[in-house]
């Protein structure tokens, strides 16, 4: 088996979804490790390997909430949406019932109409500011579920080296034609894939943050405007 071969059966194991051993394949290929194989390895000398497997389970936990995170983000999306749908229906409205109240001639009339336009502006600013901020969510989650993937990717190099050490530790000659610098390679790949989405990651957190306090601006704004109740 060439080294080439082995480096391109390694790679593309790590980026399905798991392993025949980790999930309890039969079929072994070249560069993957049979999980029945470790059957002939001792219990006592399988803790870097349990280990490794308790480390790629974690990683796809939180994978599965990261994932339930887009799905919130997104119908979160598709509600402040209708909001700011209705929030430019509730502008159009004043503004036509100002239009009514200047033929009027009615002074106090007409001040009202307008003073309710500038409301219905400031409550779409509101709506607009809250949308902005569910669309930031959503590429918060977005790059959350890309970075949990690479993460899953990573421990799951990290479990198939963990396995090649155990078997090569144990004499078993199955991955005699098997390099340990492959799987390290790949897992130093998919470590270095994981840093990128990372700071991806980070980059959309602070878009979160500046939308937010966006939003809470605009809120301030619609409050402080908000007339002051009668005291009494």
């Amino acid at each position: 088996m060439k080294t080439s071969t082995l480096v391109v059966a390694a790679a593309l194991t790590a980026l399905g979804s798991g392993s025949a051993c980790s999930h309890g394949g039969t079929t072994a290929s070249a560069g993957t490790i049979n999980e029945q194989w470790l059957a002939r390895v001792p219990e006592g000398e399988l803790q870097g390997v349990e280990e490794a497997r308790a480390g790629e389970r974690k990683a796809r936990d939180e994978l599965v909430r990261a994932r339930s995170e887009q799905t919130d983000a997104q119908n979160m999306l598709k509600v402040t949406k209708a909001h700011q749908e209705k929030a430019k229906a509730g502008v159009a409205a004043a503004e036509s019932k100002a239009k009514a109240a200047q033929k009027s001639g009615n002074a106090a009339l007409l001040q009202q109409s307008r003073d309710n336009v500038d409301r219905a502006n400031e409550m779409k600013s509101v709506s607009d500011s809250r949308v902005e901020l569910a669309q930031a969510k959503v590429e918060e989650a977005n790059a959350h579920e890309k970075l949990a993937s690479a993460h899953v990717d990573t421990e799951h190099s990290k479990t198939e080296l963990a396995e090649y050490d155990a078997l090569v530790a144990n004499g078993d000659t199955r991955v005699k034609n098997m390099h340990r610098a492959n799987f390290q390679a790949t897992e130093a790949q998919k470590r270095s894939d994981e840093l990128a989405l990372k700071a991806e990651y980070s980059k959309s957190q602070e878009r979160v943050a500046e939308a937010q306090k966006k939003y809470d601006e605009a809120r301030s704004t619609l409050q402080a405007s908000q007339p002051t109740p009668p005291a009494g």
